[in-house]
């Protein structure tokens, strides 16, 4: 499921993709996928809801592995794109980059992440993952699902989580600013800026969201590594606000 502004698309097991109006709180449309592709397992659209570009597609990442490249107008498919293996489950998780021109999309179990450019409709370049310690991969030796991927808001870094390891990446020169392990399984990531540098939030499948810092790209390694901690809200065993604020 996606959302943007005025717009969702949900879709599920049965193959279809359905538009909603979120103004109009009222089904727009829908459509089905290819049913020889599988069905779609994550969305996103191009360019993203945090440009200032309004979207003009939507990608689809399906259990065969391939991301179908939808043009919003009419729902017709322009690009059918290939980089995951189908026999790993698929792709997992896709972020288009804020200029809309390109995306990152994760493997369920390939352990791969592949740039796309989305101006030609093909593949630019493949980050295949080393593998994770033993404790940490899938049955039958398989890596684990890269679980999210996103894009910061300047476009310069992205981060990604596979099981309970968070990284984040330039770039431009491809270095990590961020590889860490925590005690439990990450599900999310997402970029959080503001005058005390940028941070990656983390939600967790023990209900905690740990903030880690990365620094800024300006920074002296020194003045990075320092901030390189990490802060996190801890669920609580009670209500803390009435019901009345989650209607």
């Amino acid at each position: 499921m996606i959302v943007e502004p005025g717009s969702m698309l949900s879709g599920g097991y049965d193959e279809s993709i359905r538009i909603f109006h979120l103004h109009k709180h009222a089904e727009a449309g829908e459509f089905r996928s290819p049913s020889n592709l599988g069905t779609p397992t994550c969305s996103s659209f191009a360019p993203p809801s945090n440009s200032t570009v309004p979207s003009t597609h939507a990608l689809v990442g399906l259990t065969s592995g391939k991301i179908l490249l939808y043009r919003r107008k009419d729902w017709q498919v322009q690009h059918v794109l290939s980089g995951h293996e189908e026999k790993s489950g698929g792709v997992s998780c896709i972020a288009v980059h804020p200029s809309g021109k390109m995306a990152l999309s994760g493997g369920v179990g390939d352990g791969r992440i592949v740039l796309w450019d989305l101006t030609k409709g093909r593949l630019a370049f493949v980050t295949k993952l080393p593998p994770l310690s033993s404790s940490k991969r899938t049955s039958g030796g398989r890596d684990v699902c890269i679980g999210h991927v996103c894009w910061s808001d300047d476009g310069n870094r992205y981060a990604f989580c596979r099981s309970n390891r968070v990284s984040v990446k330039d770039v431009g020169s491809g270095e990590d600013l961020l590889d860490v392990e925590l005690p439990s399984r990450v599900n999310q990531v997402a970029f959080v800026g503001g005058e005390e540098g940028m941070f990656v939030a983390v939600a967790c499948d023990d209900g905690s969201l740990p903030l880690l810092g990365v620094g800024n790209l300006s920074d002296s390694e020194e003045e990075a590594q320092e901030r390189r901690a990490i802060m996190a809200i801890e669920p609580v065993d009670r209500l803390v606000a009435g019901e009345e604020r989650f209607k």
